[in-house]
This record gives structure tokens, sequence and C-alpha cells, in this order.
């Protein structure tokens, strides 16, 4: 690289020689040597071979000797460490089965004589999942579901008997995937909205009736979930499931004051709250699609 001069300019330098500075113009220059009018009055012609750099009078380098390498102090900057983007891999499940369910007996209220029953759920079922990587997702559903809730020992219209309520819900889901190469668990939340009020069935000594009762209320619930299953992977987008889970009330779905006590008209003398916060487990089949 040679310093580019115009005809009759000159330039002040300071020139950088392997025997020291040499501060003053620049005369003229070729590929061979510069020529310099140093402040001393003298004037200079320096090998290029002697020369390490060249700055003009405001301090910017003209030229360097490309024998020299620049040793820049400056620590290397560590480069960003590069962000995994999530995944844009979504799936659809459809899915249904069916289990036991009951008023939980650790979490519902009952009063001395009343219990918890056990009874069939029916449950159908769609998802879709976000796959964040082959081994994760977020699953978000809604489905139906068949609910009957039975307590012992209710006195409803004088009579003591079981109180059962068929309750129909539709249920939204939101969980967390963790997938293997065969199995999967799942954990989650539930909530539970009812389709309506029903009629309880109410079964004593007299026969079964089906009765109102306003005091007892019929509402929505949210629980917990927690599901393990097996996936059959049969293409590249297409796999069966099954799998068990299990659904723990931390709500009553079931809420309001029964009789305890009555007197001979079958008015109430006395009154306890009753609140059946379900449980589930069941058996579920389905199928995923990967979109």
């Amino acid at each position: 690289m040679a310093i580019a001069l115009f005809s009759g300019v000159s330039y002040a330098a300071s020139v950088m020689t392997t025997a020291g500075p040499v501060q003053g113009k620049i005369l003229s220059e070729n590929a061979e040597t510069v020529t310099v009018a140093a402040e001393t009055g003298s004037t200079q012609v320096i090998k290029r071979l002697d020369i390490l750099i060249i700055y003009d009078d405001a301090g910017h380098v003209l030229w360097q000797n490309p024998d020299i390498v620049s040793s820049d102090t400056t620590p290397e900057t560590r480069p960003a460490a590069a962000e995994l983007p999530l995944s844009r891999e979504f799936s659809a499940e459809l899915r249904g089965g069916m289990g036991v369910s009951s008023p939980s007996s650790i979490f519902s209220s009952f009063y001395a004589s009343s219990g918890p029953d056990y009874h069939y759920e029916i449950v159908g079922e769609a998802a879709g999942l976000w796959h964040f990587t082959k081994s994760d997702a977020l699953v978000l559903g809604i489905g139906f579901a068949q609910r009957n809730f039975t307590a012992a020992g209710i006195n409803l219209n004088g009579q003591r008997g079981s109180a059962t309520w068929a309750m129909q819900f539709v249920d939204t889901r939101i969980g967390y995937r963790l997938q293997g190469n065969l199995g999967f668990a799942e954990l989650g939340l539930l909530y539970a909205m009812p389709l309506g009020t029903v009629a309880v069935q109410h079964q004593s000594g007299t026969g079964t009736a089906m009765v109102t009762a306003p005091q007892i209320a019929q509402q929505s619930y949210a629980a917990v979930y927690l599901a393990a299953g097996i996936q059959w992977i049969l293409t590249d987008r297409i796999a069966l499931l099954t799998f068990a889970r299990m659904d723990q009330g931390i709500g009553a779905a079931v809420r309001g004051e029964v009789a305890t006590q009555v007197d001979f008209a079958g008015k109430a003398e006395s009154t306890a709250t009753l609140a059946l916060v379900p449980w589930s487990l069941g058996l579920y089949f389905g199928i995923n699609y990967h979109l």
C-alpha cells in the first residue's frame, strides 16, 4: 500500500521507524522509499523496510508495514448463546373412556350418617398439543363428561335415603405432558362446568323418587389431574394411545344444607353442610394426529 499524494502537495506526518520517530512533512514517496523534510531541518530518505507505521498530523494511519501484526489486547467478546426457538409443531387428539367417580371421602363434607358411593363416569374429549420439543408439550383440551355423585343417609322430603346427582359437564383442561419413546405422563388442571341443573334421584325405604332440592347447589368445580400412558406410533403423523387418568377435585360440585333431623311432619329440625368434591379414575383410548 502506498500513500496517495497529489502533485506539489506535502503532508505533515509522523514516521515511526526502527531507529525511532521522525517528525516532519512527507515530500515524496515510492514503493521503496519515503522522503521526509524533518522538523530538525534535514531531509531524510527512509527505506520502507525500516518504516513501521506512518501517521498524519491528525493521528490517522496512512501506511503500515504489512509485516507488522497488530497486537490488540482487547479480550475477544464471547458470542451470545444461541437462543433455542420454541418449536412450532402441533398435534391433535381425540380420546374417550370410562371409569369410576365418587365424592372424595377425604375432601368432601359429610355429616355422621352419610358417606360416598361409587358410580361410573363416561368422558369424550378433544385436545390440541403444542410441542415445545420432542419430549414435552402443552396440552389444551375440551370435552363432555357424565358423572354421578351419590351420598348416603340424606334426608329429602322427610325421608332418609341415598341421593344421586347424575350431572353432565363440559370439561376444559390445561396440562403439561412429558413424552418418552413409548410412555408419557401428564399433569394439569381441570375446570368442569355443569350443563344445567338436574333433579335428584332419592332412594329411600318408600322407593325411588326424583325430587328437587333447591337448597343444594350444583356448580362448577376445579380439579387437579394426573395421567400416565403408552403411545404406539403407526406413521410419522398418526399414533394410538391408551392411558389412565385420575381427577381430584379441589372444589365441590354439589354443596348445600341438608336435614340431619326432621320432625313428624318432615320439617328439618337441624341441618348440616353437604359438600361433594369429585374424585374419579378412568381408562382412556385415543388417537393423535401430528399436524
